[in-house]
């Protein structure tokens, strides 16, 4: 089972496209174990777009504000609320292909 990580800093219309893409492949891998989104933007953006699609995610899905403008900050906050597994991160501004944890799932079962 993985959990994902992604960092975000003031860009929340992208933030809620990678959320998207991330639940997709979130499904198509059969699950996650969580979703840790860690908002290290000097503004607070992130929490209303997270908040706005928690619904839709059937996996504990977690919000956490860290220092600004601080990823490496961010990131060590989000691994430490993950227990075990695998980690997959990303950011707000990419968009994760659908297959992206199947292949990661595919890789791990292989090894």
């Amino acid at each position: 089972m993985f959990s994902i990580i992604i960092a975000t800093c003031g860009r929340p219309e992208r933030l809620r496209r990678c959320l998207e893409c991330c639940r997709v492949a979130a499904a198509r891998a059969g699950g996650i174990a969580r979703l840790v989104v860690a908002d290290n933007g000097p503004r607070r953006e992130a929490r209303e777009t997270v908040d706005a699609v928690r619904g839709q995610w059937p996996w504990p899905v977690e919000f956490l504000e860290t220092p600004p403008l601080d990823k490496c900050a961010a990131l060590n906050a989000a691994l430490r609320r993950v227990a075990g597994g695998w980690v997959a991160f990303t950011d707000d501004d990419t968009l994760p292909d659908a297959r992206w944890l199947e292949a990661a799932r595919e890789y791990r079962d292989a090894n």
